[in-house]
């Protein structure tokens, strides 16, 4: 690592990964964590303050996600990113190599792995290397299809979807099917924080 500090900001809506990542960095002499938050607008708040050399965002966060944080901050900060989170769908990377991100770790990546994505972050390298291969387009979404999603984020189930598109059930279950292929996502979950970070404005 460089000589100068690097300074640190971490988001994640768990105390204890925020803890986890303060124990595994605090004996890298060269890194200091400036700040932490469990809310992706508190994050964005002091992030702006704070001016960190790097944030370590999670992306399922309350009030802002964490692609929402990335997004809102382009071009306002001088403050590098890596996303850490335990989505490894093409949607959340293709979402994160557009917005800018440098790096994007998975949650149950190590502290060598950890350490070298800070060190290329700092030498304005991107390491998003192990995901290059599953990458794929940004899925396009019929009008139906959004939305399902937008019902979905307002907690509807299949019959409530049914009934308020005027269609059958079974057609709402195979709109869902065509999201879960198109995004690569498998969850119901996943596909509601897709949409907050995608759709919902």
């Amino acid at each position: 690592m460089k000589n100068e500090l690097t300074k640190i900001y971490i988001a994640d809506d768990h105390q204890i990964i925020i803890d986890g990542l303060q124990l595994l960095l605090r004996n890298s002499p060269h890194i200091f964590v400036v700040g932490s938050s469990n809310d992706g607008q508190k994050a964005f708040d002091e992030i702006l303050s704070l001016e960190p050399d790097i944030a370590i965002l999670d992306i399922k966060m309350p009030e802002l996600t964490g692609l929402q944080v990335l997004k809102q901050l382009r071009g306002k900060t001088k403050t590098r990113f890596i996303m850490l989170t335990m989505f490894d769908e093409p949607v959340y990377v293709n979402e994160a190599i557009h917005e800018g991100a440098h790096g994007y770790l998975l949650k149950d990546s190590g502290k060598d792995e950890l350490l070298s994505v800070i060190e290329s972050t700092m030498n304005n390298k991107k390491t998003i290397k192990h995901f290059q291969e599953k990458n794929e387009d940004k899925p396009s979404l019929s009008p139906r299809e959004k939305e399902i999603l937008k019902l979905l984020c307002k907690g509807y189930n299949n019959p409530a979807i049914a009934k308020v598109l005027l269609v059958s059930e079974f057609t709402v279950a195979t709109h869902r099917k065509n999201l879960m292929r198109k995004t690569g996502i498998k969850t119901a979950a996943g596909l509601i924080d897709f949409a907050n970070s995608n759709l919902i404005k």
